[in-house]
Formats: structure tokens, sequence, C-alpha cells
């Protein structure tokens, strides 16, 4: 797991099938306290990139279920956008792999939807943790 630039949580790798959740600088959030965020994914032939807004609560929730799951390898951590631009999924299968379940949709095309599943290894989780301070970070005044 390579970070990329300007979106800091890389899932898969950059040259094949993968998902990069950053902050969105040029769109601004809905409201006071939202993080306005950009998700990009490529799966096989199909590219995708969405930008919405995600509440620092809910990132904290994921953070956190993302830390439990190098503890409790059969765990499960999802983080889904309120409007259902965007979601992510990880669950364990009990022996330190991860599917992350990523789903984006373009809300303004009449729903289009990207859908793939990412390998995730019990080793990536130290790389995803800072990601997700990084962005939990831009939320602080």
């Amino acid at each position: 797991m390579k970070r990329s630039d300007g979106l800091p949580l890389l899932l898969g790798e950059e040259g094949g099938d993968h998902l990069r959740l950053g902050v969105a600088p040029d769109a601004p959030p809905p409201g006071p306290g939202w993080i306005a965020v950009r998700v990009a994914a490529r799966s096989g032939g199909l590219a995708g990139r969405v930008t919405g807004a995600l509440e620092p609560a809910a990132l904290a929730a994921f953070r956190a279920a993302v830390a439990a799951l190098g503890g409790a390898p059969r765990g499960r951590a999802a983080l889904v956008a309120p409007d259902g631009f965007f979601a992510l999924r990880l669950l364990g299968d009990g022996f330190g792999h991860f599917d992350a379940r990523c789903e984006l949709r373009d809300l303004a095309a009449a729903g289009s939807r990207l859908e793939l599943t990412l390998p995730v290894n019990r080793r990536d989780l130290p790389a995803m943790l800072a990601a997700l301070e990084a962005l939990l970070a831009t939320a602080l005044p």
C-alpha cells in the first residue's frame, strides 16, 4: 500500500485496482463541522471519482473500528456517507486478511454506481490509521 499525493488513504495499488480517499479542498462542506472529501476508485477498466462530505464523528468511529481490527481479525468496520455517495466496509476473515468492499455513487448522474472489493492485509492497517488521522486533523479548528 503506497500513499497517494492529495488523497492520503489508499487501498490497493495506485497502478492497479484501488480506492483513494482524501480532502477535497475545492469543494465546500455542506455545513460547519463536515469534511469535504473526494473518493477515487479503479477496478479493471472502470474508474470513477465522487465528491461529498463526511461527518468527523463517523470518520472517528470508523478509525476506532479499524484500530480494533488489529486485535479482532474477524471484526468489521464501516464508513457510510449519510447521503449514500460513498461506502467502505472492511470484513475480516479471522486470519489477518480483510475484504474492503467499496461503493461509489454519482448521485447527480441518476445513481451511477461503481462497486469493487479490494484485499487488505493486517500489516496495511497502520497506514490506514495514519491516513484516517490525517483526514480527521483537517476537521480540527
